[in-house]
């Protein structure tokens, strides 16, 4: 298993994830992050402040493979008709 970052992305400000989380793979990376940001929308809805951009999935030597935008994980909500 490897070991994958989630860091967190609000315009040019990235929160890092200092622990990482093992998984068996980038795909199961992409499920924990679209399930993060949804989660983290939802606070941020409750909240009422803004929320973040994108969760990037990082890997243990600091290399980008992925990311998930807001757009990624809402899809149509975010399109204006």
């Amino acid at each position: 298993m490897a070991r994958y970052y989630f860091n967190i992305r609000h315009g040019n400000t990235v929160l890092d994830d200092p622990d990482g989380t093992e998984l068996p793979s980038l795909d199961h990376a992409l499920v924990e992050a679209e399930d993060g940001l949804r989660e983290l929308v939802s606070s941020a809805l409750l909240a009422r402040t803004l929320a973040p951009d994108a969760v990037e999935i990082v890997s243990e030597d600091g290399s980008l493979l992925s990311q998930v935008t807001l757009r990624d994980t809402l899809g149509d909500l975010t399109r204006r008709s």
